[in-house]
């Protein structure tokens, strides 16, 4: 993450910084998409979100 951290709009990567561990599983962030950056930043997350073990 870290390394795509540093593709992050710099209000999102402000707001990744200030997220919340959940439960050791990750990260929790709500934000609204309002623009093209904002879905571009939403996309970047999503590619490295990691299933949970089972």
């Amino acid at each position: 993450m870290e390394l795509l951290r540093n593709e992050l709009s710099p209000g999102m990567s402000a707001l990744y910084d200030n997220a919340q561990d959940y439960m050791k599983m990750g990260r929790w962030m709500m934000f609204q998409i309002r623009n093209e950056t904002d879905l571009r930043d939403y996309k970047l997350l999503m590619s490295v979100k990691m299933k949970p073990k089972k």
